[in-house]
């Protein structure tokens, strides 16, 4: 019977020393000494890491589920309290992850949020578990294929999968073509569009920046209108911007009825010889950059049923990929972000249609790589995006890359209106690590120390130390797929995130999924062929030919050119499309033939002009 007094002793001393090792790796958190060992390992136990963090009744309160139905009314106005208490906590909440003990931190779904993340720590994978959550239409922007193959399975499921991946990365083809002179036969539009093609030039090493900018965009504005006014194509801009001697687009302004007045202004400056219509020539070149790869072009050219339809897009929950090389200044970034403004725009005006005047459900931008590929106006769309319905997840490396991209001011603007920020290890930023651990706040760490006597005596004082609450060396050793979040008034909170692999919807999907294309794990879906929307009708009635015909927009009726219909294509085919090393695969449309274009008048005479609304009303006086 000797046995058993020898398993409790055994038992005893195992406890003790586990006691011991706890006490010893994952101790008092309010020593000073180890501490930063000591709060890594307790992030790892799941505990609370220590003082100056969200304890267990503020999670329940302010990072709860019963928090999100309350203010869920607010980002979901269509869905009552009654059925938030119902439905899944992602329709209408986002969930964060797991904090210590396990409780999950669920915070509001109409906070933007602000990614910090070194390559290679999970950020893709996080995002793709976003993305999968979000109960309504997506757009993501990423330099590879992983999020597309993380989510594509479980997206397809709900919506309709559009790509937009003109340079063909990955050996993924596009699925719908856009033109960029879609609706830019309205002045406006050719502003709005010409800005966005020369705000993703910025440099830094330009002097005088805002000025070449500013004469570029109107410059470019007035080819844009032009060749929208005329059915051409942007292929037919790219020629205008380098040649002096072609005087098309003049001979265009000038006869066409439908031309804005004073905008050949622009267009002659860049004619004159000298320094100044030189640079501003340069500067628009480098906006049209991308139109010098035949197949970035041949994207912009769409035919009959390839365009893309906002509205639609919208209406349910759809997925569109944004695919572009990520590299300095990368060419395709001008053309992803005249898209993403196109997308961002039509989204909030049919967001303002609705009832309570805001998309619902919202529609979600997982902007990842946004300083490299699609330079947007962040730190606007941060500031007043949310109260459209249109969420945005803008991922980064730090903040030094928001600095260079839209300088110091528009890094602030970015940094303080976004509600939600994530942080997770590995950044090796001193200033930024320095700002996030200032931001945490500070406590009082108290010390005993022990002083002796000249008569032999011993006293202990108590003093007490401040000290960060996060250390920026903890920071920067988070322990994997671990996070900071910040948001608001609340106490910071570490949270383990989940990354789109382990779900299990995701793993029995990927089981599931057919292998397709020589891509295995990924489900390819083509989308359904969206008919290209006609542009908006004018205020005023549009002026007719002798016959009846429209004569707005000389070519094709919709603005757009003519061009051949996509077929599907079988293995064999897209396989023979595929580069020499099978990545890079020729696009699956041709570029635009050459069209019959419509005579001008002779000499570029002009016609007479019909009155329009923004003409002053005729003298009836007398003239002598």
């Amino acid at each position: 019977m000797l046995h058993h007094p020898t398993a409790f002793l055994v038992l005893l001393a195992a406890l003790v020393f586990l006691a011991i090792v706890v006490r010893i790796v994952a101790g008092n958190p309010g020593a000073a000494r180890h501490r930063v060992r000591v709060l890594r390992w307790r992030i790892r136990l799941y505990l609370r890491p220590g003082a100056g963090y969200a304890n267990l009744l503020e999670l329940a309160v302010r990072w709860s589920r019963l928090r999100a139905v309350r203010s869920g009314g607010r980002s979901r106005p269509s869905l009552p309290g009654w059925m938030r208490m119902f439905l899944p906590v992602t329709a209408y909440a986002v969930r964060l992850g797991r904090a210590h003990f396990g409780r999950r931190v669920i915070a509001s779904m109409e906070d933007q949020t602000l990614v910090l993340a070194a390559p290679r720590t999970g950020k893709s994978g996080w995002l793709a578990d976003r993305i999968i959550d979000h109960p309504g239409a997506v757009v993501t922007t990423t330099t590879r294929t992983d999020l597309y193959e993380n989510t594509a399975p479980l997206r397809g499921r709900h919506g309709v999968l559009h790509v937009f991946n003109p340079e063909g990365i990955g050996g993924l083809p596009s699925t719908f073509r856009w033109n960029p002179l879609r609706d830019c036969q309205h002045p406006a539009i050719a502003l709005q569009r010409a800005a966005s093609f020369t705000a993703a030039t910025e440099s830094t090493g330009m002097q005088d920046l805002a000025f070449w900018i500013g004469k570029a965009t109107s410059a470019l504005a007035c080819l844009l209108h032009a060749a929208a006014l005329a059915g051409r194509t942007m292929t037919d801009v790219y020629r205008w911007a380098h040649t002096i001697d072609d005087d098309e687009p003049e001979r265009i302004l000038s006869a066409h009825p439908w031309a804005a007045e004073g905008w050949l202004g622009p267009i002659q400056e860049i004619r004159k010889p000298g320094r100044t219509a030189d640079s501003i020539r340069m500067t628009v070149t480098r906006a049209l950059a991308w139109l010098a790869d035949p197949a970035v072009a041949a994207a912009t050219s769409p035919g009959p049923g390839e365009g893309f339809d906002v509205a639609d897009f919208v209406s349910a929950p759809n997925t569109l990929y944004m695919i572009g090389t990520g590299r300095e200044e990368a060419p395709i970034a001008p053309l992803f972000r005249a898209f993403a403004e196109y997308v961002h725009a039509g989204t909030a005006y049919a967001g303002s249609l609705q009832p309570h005047g805001r998309l619902d459900p919202p529609m979600l931008m997982a902007l990842d790589e946004v300083t490299q590929i699609c330079p947007v106006p962040l730190p606007h769309w941060m500031a007043d995006s949310a109260g459209k319905g249109i969420l945005i997840v803008a991922v980064c490396h730090g903040l030094a890359q928001l600095e260079a991209r839209w300088h110091s001011a528009g890094a602030r603007a970015i940094w303080d209106t976004a509600g939600i920020k994530v942080i997770l290890g590995g950044v090796g930023d001193p200033d930024t690590l320095d700002r996030l651990s200032r931001l945490c706040g500070e406590i009082d760490l108290r010390r005993h120390t022990w002083t002796r006597f000249e008569d032999g005596r011993r006293a202990r004082a108590v003093t007490h130390q401040p000290v960060r609450v996060l250390p920026p060396e903890l920071l920067r050793t988070l322990p994997e797929w671990r996070a900071l979040v910040l948001r608001g008034n609340l106490s910071p909170v570490v949270v383990r995130l989940r990354m789109a692999w382990r779900r299990r919807d995701y793993r029995r999907a990927k089981r599931a999924e057919i292998r397709r294309d020589n891509r295995i794990g990924v489900v390819w879906q083509r989308p359904t062929p969206v008919p290209a929307a006609l542009p908006p009708q004018p205020p005023w009635r549009r002026p007719t030919g002798p016959t009846g015909e429209d004569t707005l927009v000389m070519g094709h009726p919709s603005g757009h050119p003519a061009g051949p219909h996509p077929h599907p294509a079988n293995s064999d085919e897209q396989a023979a499309r595929r580069g020499p090393h099978g990545s890079q695969p020729t696009p699956t449309w041709n570029s635009t033939p050459d069209t019959p274009r419509p005579p001008l008048p002779p000499g570029g005479v002009s016609v007479p002009r019909p009155r329009r609304p923004w003409d002053p009303p005729a003298n009836s006086g007398d003239h002598s």
